[in-house]
């Protein structure tokens, strides 16, 4: 988006947890995966390639996510895949692809009360 292509991840962040509050109560399941896939980027920025892939792992195997989501999704995965050991890549696949849509969720706007 604008505002994180500006640099600033902190005010795009809370902009996304806003969506992304919004899109849970809601129930939109697609949407909440786009936003989701935009706090990836955010994290892989941030230099945590870890939670990053752990996100993305949730969004490209959950099966509300839209294809246009996926297309963002996939080259981004790939490009953070290169940062890791298979070991530590398949880990946090593995941790992804163990959370629920919810629970993310719920760990993503957790953190805005957190800090």
């Amino acid at each position: 988006t604008v505002v994180q292509s500006m640099g600033q991840g902190q005010a795009a962040r809370e902009y996304y947890r806003k969506a992304l509050e919004a899109a849970v109560e809601i129930r939109e399941p697609a949407l909440a995966l786009d936003i989701l896939m935009s706090l990836a980027k955010l994290a892989a920025e941030d230099g945590d390639v870890v939670r990053a892939l752990e996100i993305l792992a949730l969004v490209l195997h959950h099966p509300a996510c839209e294809q246009q989501t996926r297309d963002q999704a996939e080259p981004l995965r790939a490009e953070l895949a290169q940062r890791l050991s298979s070991d530590s890549l398949n880990a946090a696949e593995a941790r992804g692809r163990a959370l629920e849509l919810d629970e993310l969720a719920a760990q993503v706007l957790n953190q805005k009360a957190t800090g």
